[in-house]
């Protein structure tokens, strides 16, 4: 909704995944249906995925999941799978000091979802524990 897909194209073929921190504000509608939402003293209206604050109609936030983004990015603008999941992942976790999170490698913290082909989730280790299993 914020970015035309040929500027993300561009960007990221200019700096590269390392560069670029894949982001959400996602608010507290996100994942659930059209209705009113609260958004800390504030009245939020979804509709059709677009939230809007019901006193102003301005945007109040995002209801997009990053795996979302990820998706869409690959799949509709044709990105390489691992230069978005290195955007959305590593990136952001070097940018916040993490060094512990965002890689999957020895040593780190095993955080891990795994998609399925269409690149829907399956299932979801946090710390190397199932939290969602896999079917």
């Amino acid at each position: 909704m914020h970015l035309d897909d040929a500027s993300v194209r561009a960007v990221l073929d200019l700096v590269g995944p390392g560069a670029v921190a894949l982001v959400t504000d996602a608010m507290a509608a996100t994942g659930h249906h059209d209705g009113t939402y609260r958004l800390g003293t504030l009245d939020v209206e979804v509709q059709d995925g677009t939230a809007r604050l019901a006193d102003g109609g301005s945007i109040a936030g995002g209801t997009t999941r990053l795996l979302d983004v990820v998706r869409r990015l690959v799949l509709d603008v044709g990105l390489p799978l691992a230069d978005v999941v290195t955007a959305a992942s590593a990136t952001p976790a070097s940018v916040l000091g993490r060094h512990d999170l965002g890689v999957l490698a020895a040593g780190r913290r095993a955080d891990v979802l795994v998609a399925g082909r269409r690149l829907e989730p399956l299932g979801v280790l946090r710390a190397g524990t199932w939290v969602v299993p896999l079917d």
